[in-house]
């Protein structure tokens, strides 16, 4: 799922995970990533907002 992400917002819930494990307060963490890139299975159409063509 995260295959189409740059490889650092890719990490973060891993790392975000890794970081918070050990917390004691009975707090919980909610992680949202947003990504405005491309994704291969979804072509966009020529003349699309933020396309060259």
């Amino acid at each position: 799922m995260t295959d189409a992400l740059p490889d650092s917002t890719a990490r973060a819930p891993e790392e975000a995970a890794e970081v918070t494990r050990t917390c004691t307060t009975g707090a919980h963490l909610t992680l949202a990533v947003g990504y405005g890139g491309l994704v291969p299975e979804r072509p966009v159409a020529p003349g699309a907002p933020g396309t060259t063509s």
